[in-house]
Order: C-alpha cells, then structure tokens, then sequence
C-alpha cells in the first residue's frame, strides 16, 4: 500500500499520467471500479438533506472500526447525507454486510490530476471523516479549499511507517495539515504525529475505535450456528488459528500435529488474512497429507469430516468462529507484520496467543498480558507448550478467557469521544470541548 500511495503522490505533484503504474500496482482492485476512482463517485439527490459527510476507510478493518460510529451519527444527523467510500472489493463486501447507514457506497477517487477534485465537486461534503492512515494530499486540499471540515479518526502510525513518511516529510506534513483534528489511537500514536512535526494542538488521544463493537457483537447464538455449520458436535476442542501470513500456516500445522497426538478430540480452522491465499494454503495442507473443507462449501447440510482441517475462504466470519474456539492463534505475528486485533477473540473470552511481532497492537496486548491472558510464543514447540497447559487446566483458561472480556470491555469510550469531535466540528464549536459533550445511546 505504501508504494501505491507514494506512486499516487508523485503523480500528483508531477501532475503526470502514470495510471499505467498504478493500474500494474493495483490492477485487481482498479478494474471493477475506474469510473468511482476517477472521481466520477455516485450522485445523490439534493433532498438527502444535512449535513453532507464522507466517511473513508481503506478495507475490512478499516470498515469494521468506523460503522459503529456512523451508526451514530446517523442517530443524531437522521437526515444526514452520508456517503461511504473504500479502496478494496472486500471493503465494500464489508460495508454492506454490517449494514453500514450510509445514503451511498463508492471507491476511493485515485490520486491523480483532476480525480479528487472532480469527487469532491460532485458530493459538496461538509465534514470528511477520514479514518486511520488515510492521508491523500490532493484529495485532502480539494475537500479543506472546497470548504470542508476534517478529521482523522482512529489515527495510527506503527514503527514501520513512520520511517516511510520521514522519507516523504514535507508532502506528509501539508497533507497532515489539511485535518482540523488527529483523533488517534494512542498516545503512542499521538507521540510519533509529533515526532513529524505535527501540531500537538490538533492531536486528540480518544481509543480503538475497533473496540467499541467487540462486545456487542459477542453473541452465543452466533457461535451454535458456526458449530453446527461445521458438524462439531458440544465439547469439541478447536484451535482456530485468525489472520494467519505466508510462513505461518506451517508453523501452526506442525504444531496442531503434535496436539493432535495428545488430545484426539483437537480440530483445526485456519482463517488466511487474505482470502486470496486460500488456493495456495489448501495445496500446502494436500501437499502435507491433510484432509480440507473450505468453509465456503458448508451450509449445514452435509457434515464434513471432523479430523479435516476447516479453511476459512469467506470475509467477515472470522470473528464468530472465534466464538467456538478453545484455543486462539492470532497470525501476522510470527513474521514482520505487525500482528492482528487480539482483542476480537477476547471479547469471546478466549486466551490468545501470538508472536512477537505485535507492532500494530501494543496496547492490546499489553492490557491482555496484564491480566495474563496473552501468551508470547517464538515457535513450534512454544505453540505447543502454551496449548497443552491450557487445554489440560480449563478452569484456568475459563478465568484468563474472562478477564480478557473484562479487559476490551474496559476500552471502549472511543465511539463516544469521536462523536463529540465530530459534533463540534458541524457545529464550530471547540473541539477541546469534547470530553464534556454529549453521549451515542445505540
């Protein structure tokens, strides 16, 4: 993403047709959706009413974390006119199956001469509500010169970025400089906007909005529906193995072999973080005897083999197999990627654990290792060793798994803070003010 952004950049800046490289950058996500990407964004009649507001978010992620909030303020703005914008196929997939309120779904105008101008003309937004790291100077000018305000929400920026962005520190600062407010994360986050230069005096630290739905979402009915589209019959172990990288899927095999051999009883679900990998994981369990269902050809009709390794092929059912897990691996934390969101499995209150590479998720896992519910693990044989002494002591388990609900309910509040930053912005009042305003009732 950091090279199609900076590609994006330079065009921009050099005003130069370089569609030709994004096009071989990005080419999966551009073919379905030019028209939207060249800033030809869907129209909406003038009587939607007001305010006029754009929420950005890249992909899944991204969606997940800002939908309880325009949840909110489509509560407090009924008549609003909310338009929703992604990068990714799989966003939009997302957007639509949380039932995001947004009057209008859309793809995220390119950074290209005249794009996001043109986007920006036809929806006339008041207030854009971007989310995370998605800072795009020409977007950005042509929304702050057009008369809009805006606001970064859920702001992060992991170790590895800002050693990007230090690359690029002048273009990122006049970019930066077209929000009114930086909602970030952490104070973490909040530290390194102003290690680049960023004015304190914009940053707020309000949470994860990523949190605030965790729980509401914890729903055991849920879980009982999974069990019974995969034929697992009550008391079933299942090691489910969330958001796992190239590198990793071995790793967790072999590990899972060696439970296998102690516990019997053990089954096996294997989500890829991307679904694209799905093709080349299963060929990798053929390739090592094991048998293979693809998730996506169960629809509780036929039950699959019990001993068979169940692959997750499908956006956005991760979190409710998380339900009827009895061990969880978080992926993207053995290798260098910065770790997944070990507070989903959490909120089900279930133990974690996951390698050392939590860049993105340092909070997290230092709010679940202080309750003892998170397990650090290098390799193979850590895997294994942290999985029997959970599977052979479950009265332990059940404590940690609760004190792990106990510790993402404790995060929540960020839904409420951005809210407020939101309002104040529409209303010009001071945002500073925030923390005293009003409250969301969802």
């Amino acid at each position: 993403m950091f090279l199609y952004r900076a590609a994006q950049w330079i065009a921009g800046i050099a005003a130069v047709p370089v569609l030709p490289l994004l096009l071989a950058l990005n080419a999966r996500n551009l073919r379905k959706s030019v028209k939207h990407r060249l800033g030809f964004i869907p129209t909406l009649s003038e009587n939607r009413g007001e305010p006029r507001i754009w929420f950005h978010a890249a992909s899944v992620g991204e969606i997940s974390a800002v939908a309880p909030l325009i949840h909110c303020v489509r509560r407090e703005w009924p008549a609003a006119c909310i338009l929703m914008t992604t990068f990714t196929d799989a966003g939009l997939e997302m957007a639509r199956g949380l039932r995001v309120e947004a009057d209008a779904f859309g793809y995220f105008p390119l950074e290209l001469p005249g794009c996001a101008p043109r986007a920006v003309r036809r929806f006339r937004p008041h207030l854009c509500v971007v989310a995370e790291t998605e800072i795009w100077p020409d977007f950005l000018h042509s929304a702050a010169v057009s008369g809009a305000r805006l606001i970064l929400v859920n702001g992060r920026i992991s170790s590895k970025s800002l050693k990007k962005y230090r690359l690029i520190l002048s273009v990122f600062r006049r970019a930066v400089g077209r929000f009114n407010i930086l909602s970030m994360r952490y104070q973490s986050d909040a530290q390194k906007m102003e290690s680049l230069g960023i004015n304190s005096q914009r940053l707020v630290v309000t949470g994860n909005l990523k949190h605030e739905h965790l729980m509401s979402r914890v729903n055991p009915a849920m879980a009982q529906e999974y069990c019974k589209r995969l034929g697992l019959e009550p008391g079933r172990e299942v090691l489910v193995a969330g958001s796992t990288w190239e590198g990793e899927e071995k790793i967790v095999l072999n590990a899972y072999r060696r439970l296998k051999e102690l516990r019997h009883g053990l089954s096996l679900i294997l989500a890829p973080r991307h679904v694209q990998r799905s093709g080349k994981v299963q060929e990798m369990l053929r390739e090592e005897g094991m048998g293979v269902v693809r998730l996506s050809s169960l629809n509780g009709g036929e039950k699959p083999d019990p001993e068979s390794v169940v692959l997750v092929d499908t956006i956005g059912d991760l979190f409710g197999l998380y339900g009827i897990a009895t061990l969880v691996f978080c992926g993207g934390s053995l290798v260098r990627v910065g770790g997944q969101n070990i507070f989903e499995p959490a909120a089900w209150g279930r133990v974690v654990f996951h390698g050392s590479h939590m860049d993105n998720f340092l909070e997290e896992q230092e709010a679940l290792e202080k309750v003892g519910a998170s397990f650090t693990v290098q390799n193979e044989d850590e895997i294994v060793r942290v999985a029997l002494d959970l599977l052979y002591d479950p009265a332990r388990r059940e404590k940690l798994g609760n004190d792990a609900a106990q510790a993402v309910k404790k995060s929540a509040g960020a839904k409420q803070k951005n809210l407020a930053l939101i309002r104040a912005l529409l209303e010009g009042s001071d945002p500073g003010k925030f923390i005293e305003s009003r409250t969301c009732e969802a």
